[in-house]
């Protein structure tokens, strides 16, 4: 895990966000208990918003908050994942219940 981590992020710093994601990708699927898997997820959500998949960042960053949202990684994490917002999959929100028009008397006249 910790080598995979490391070559994402260095080729995050090169600019090649695919390769790191791929990196990344490999080192989250490694080990749950791997000593950097919090920032391996932090990471794979920053290349992914690079590569322009604000969905796998947004649930890449609330991978990374389950598994601590009290530590660093875990707080930069939360504070992303309100900058992007909700989930564009997530249903739009009603608008508000419109009021039925009211009668006005109009008779016509004789």
């Amino acid at each position: 895990c910790v080598g995979n981590f490391r070559l994402g992020t260095a080729y995050a710093k090169k600019g090649e966000h695919k390769a790191a994601r791929q990196a990344l990708t490999r080192a989250v699927e490694t080990d749950e208990r791997c000593a950097r898997i919090q920032e391996a997820w932090e990471a794979r959500a920053n290349a992914s918003m690079k590569l322009g998949s604000k969905e796998d960042a947004r649930s890449d960053l609330a991978k990374c908050v389950e598994l601590g949202a009290g530590t660093p990684s875990g707080s930069r994490c939360e504070k992303q994942l309100k900058l992007i917002g909700p989930s564009e999959a997530s249903p739009p929100e009603a608008p508000p219940p419109s009021t039925p028009p009211t009668a006005t008397s109009s008779a016509p006249s004789p």
